[in-house]
């Protein structure tokens, strides 16, 4: 008969007893998964929410001395202290939590505001003078390397970007058209290569402080 190496009881899974089977990593991980799913069946979700609302209301005076006396108190203060130096410490990662935060509060007003801002920047192309089918050609089949990273990259995976961009009125004409991959297109954003050379500087300098 199968006992538990540990303890020499019941045996249940792999050489433990069902105490300590129950405080693996494993058996951790399962039981999360199983919490994580019944907690979102619809039926138990209402329930919950339903029985958080009643102990709020018959507690409310309780809950908010709590909520000010943690507040005031000096752990507190220490935990908004380093998370303040954390965020200071990489503005960039800043800005894409408090866009994601605004993306997620305002789901319709981010979804319009983005909308507009294509509008917007297809009209500017249009007022524009076209760059040509040809002359984009030339210049991505020219050398199969990004004109930023310098890596080997097929020319038909290069992607146009405007080395001036458009938002900061910046032309289509062909003397303002790189060729980039793909990674590097979406980190220059709408900088200036100039401007983007600075923002790495910072934030190493930021990084090494």
């Amino acid at each position: 008969m199968k006992v538990c190496k540990i303890c020499g009881g019941k045996y249940k899974a792999k050489g433990l007893c069902e105490k300590h089977y129950n405080q693996t990593p494993e058996a951790k991980a399962k039981h999360r998964e199983y919490m994580r799913k019944y907690y979102h069946k619809p039926d138990i979700k209402e329930k919950w929410s339903l029985r958080a609302r009643r102990y709020y209301q018959t507690h409310k005076q309780e809950i908010l001395e709590q909520v000010h006396r943690y507040g005031k108190s000096q752990r507190c203060k220490e935990k908004r202290r380093l998370l303040r130096k954390k965020w200071n410490e990489n503005p960039k990662k800043v800005e894409q939590i408090k866009n994601g935060r605004f993306k997620h509060r305002h789901t319709e007003k981010y979804r319009l505001t983005r909308k507009l801002n294509v509008q917007k920047r297809r009209v500017k192309l249009k007022t524009l003078n076209p760059i040509k089918a040809k002359d984009w050609l030339a210049i991505r089949n020219f050398s199969p390397l990004c004109s930023m990273c310098g890596r080997f990259v097929e020319c038909k995976n290069l992607t146009l970007d405007h080395i001036i961009p458009i938002s900061k009125g910046g032309t289509n004409d062909k003397e303002n058209i790189q060729a980039l991959c793909s990674l590097c297109n979406r980190r220059k954003h709408n900088f200036v290569n100039e401007e983007l050379e600075a923002t790495k500087l910072i934030m190493q300098i930021c990084a090494s402080k």
